[in-house]
């Protein structure tokens, strides 16, 4: 038949990439100048763009997310969001 070797080996690789964790982008959302993270397909907002305060609250969601915490558990305030 044929050699699967190489195709398996592909899979094998692509899956365990899939399942490794990427530093989610800090990001800026335009229309309210807010910055944001997407983590699990969820967008927080962290504050107005490009502060201290903002690359703060950045940095703790994607710790608690890469250490397998639920970063819903991350304290945030109504004046946290800039609401």
């Amino acid at each position: 038949m044929g050699d699967y070797h190489f195709s398996t080996t592909f899979f094998v690789v692509a899956a365990a990439m899939s399942l490794s964790k990427r530093k989610p982008a800090y990001l800026l959302h335009r229309p309210t100048g807010q910055a944001r993270v997407r983590i699990a397909g969820k967008d927080t907002y962290l504050g107005k763009f490009g502060t201290p305060e903002s690359r703060e609250k950045y940095e703790e969601l994607v710790t608690a997310w890469l250490s397998d915490q639920d970063p819903r558990h991350v304290a945030l305030t109504v004046d946290d969001r800039g609401l």
